[in-house]
């Protein structure tokens, strides 16, 4: 159709999922040498024990493993898909675990 939008082929929208993932594929690694699945990841960060993970967790979870080159704010927009500003446990291990 004249006008319509066209669809960006699928090795655009995979950039676009891997620009996506920077800060996640940055730490996934010290991630891996600590914990052995994505479950106790969110443990270490939910240091609150809320009922979910906020940005300042992930900036404190950051502090304390020595990471503080990765962004905070990064991490969280890549992890927040629904933008409510919190990543509950299933958010964040489907989305980590994937990556394991």
């Amino acid at each position: 159709f004249p006008g319509a939008p066209k669809s960006k082929p699928s090795s655009t929208r995979a950039s676009l999922v891997q620009q996506q993932r920077v800060e996640l594929d940055r730490i996934l690694p010290h991630l891996k040498q600590v914990w052995t699945n994505a479950a106790e990841v969110y443990v270490f960060f939910d240091h609150r024990e809320g009922t979910s993970l906020t940005r300042n967790d992930f900036r404190i979870g950051l502090k304390r493993m020595h990471l503080s080159d990765v962004s905070d704010e990064g991490l969280m927009r890549e992890l927040d898909h629904d933008r409510d500003e919190r990543v509950g446990p299933r958010e964040f291990v489907r989305q980590v675990a994937s990556n394991w």
